[in-house]
Formats: structure tokens, sequence, C-alpha cells
């Protein structure tokens, strides 16, 4: 597992475009989304939204709810996302 923050969110982006793409969806079906940072910053703040804007393109972004958290399930794990998809 990478320990670099904007690499971990890159990733779980990637992922969530996967599983749109398995499903035959867009991630602009995406309603909203739940985001869980461990140690939350700004910096790490606008690392996900500029992820996030990059994603979404011109389409808009879902709505968020951010949550900072003290850990996640595996140590080293920095970020996690999770997406209510409406089709």
């Amino acid at each position: 597992m990478c320990e670099d923050f904007a690499t971990q969110v890159q990733q779980a982006l990637s992922n969530l475009q996967t599983a749109m793409q398995a499903a035959d969806t867009k991630l602009w079906n995406i309603a909203k989304v739940t985001a869980l940072i461990v140690d939350h910053s700004e910096e790490r703040l606008h690392i996900f939204g500029s992820a996030l804007r990059a994603a979404w393109g011109e389409h808009p972004a879902p709505t968020c709810t951010l949550i900072p958290v003290p850990r996640l399930a595996l140590d080293g794990m920095l970020f996690e996302i999770e997406a209510t998809v409406t089709i």
C-alpha cells in the first residue's frame, strides 16, 4: 500500500471508476460520496477536491460528506471513499 495520500486518492477514484464501468454507468450518476480522511488537513482537502473535480471533468461533482478519522481498517490506509449511485 502506498503511503502517499495523493496516490491513495487517485487509486480510490480509479477503482470507483472501474466499478462504475463494470455497472455500465458513469461517475456522474453518483449522487453522493462519503470520504474518510486520516489526519485531515487543508492540504489533504485540497488534494481530494482537485482529484474529485478532475475525475468528474465538466460534470458537476456529487454531494460529498467528508469525515475526518484517526485511522482506517488497515495500517497505512489514509483515504476511503463510498459512493451512492442513482441510475
